[in-house]
Formats: structure tokens, sequence, C-alpha cells
């Protein structure tokens, strides 16, 4: 009696992490680019934007790891092949 293979499931930690990172870059870019465009001194854009961007930074990178794991399904994995 053979086992059949289970199927792989990817290790999300490493995802996550690095959507969280990827996340707070893009926050905080665009905060700190609405800050040059609306007038603010170069350091004092930077400095506003450190705070929306560790809030919501978070928040972008759990969207991209949603998004990136919206097919992944643990209890049952897809399968291409027709059901006898």
């Amino acid at each position: 009696m053979t086992a059949s293979p289970v199927p792989a499931t990817p290790d999300i930690a490493p995802v996550i992490a690095r959507n969280i990172a990827i996340g707070v870059a893009i926050m905080f870019s665009i905060v700190a680019a609405g800050g040059l465009v609306v007038g603010l001194e170069p350091l004092v854009a930077l400095g506003v934007a450190v705070l929306p961007g560790l809030v919501a930074g978070p928040f972008i990178g759990g969207m991209l790891t949603v998004a990136a794991f919206r097919d992944v399904d643990e209890d049952h994995p897809a399968d291409d092949s027709p059901s006898a």
C-alpha cells in the first residue's frame, strides 16, 4: 500500500516578511513623493512619511500576501485531473 503524494505547501513566512517590507517601502515612497510635490523640504517630507509607512505598510504587505496565495488551499489542493 502506497500513500498518495502530499502536495508541497509553500513556506509562507519569508514571503510575509518580504511583502511587509515591500508594503512599507511602497507607502513610504508614496507619502514622501506627495510631500515633495506639495513643497515640503526633503528631510521634512521623509520625516512625515515614516509614520504612515510603518502603519499602513504592513496592511499593504498583507494585501500582497493574500493576492499571492489566493489560489493556495491546504484542505483541497488544486487538482486538474478529472474526478473518477
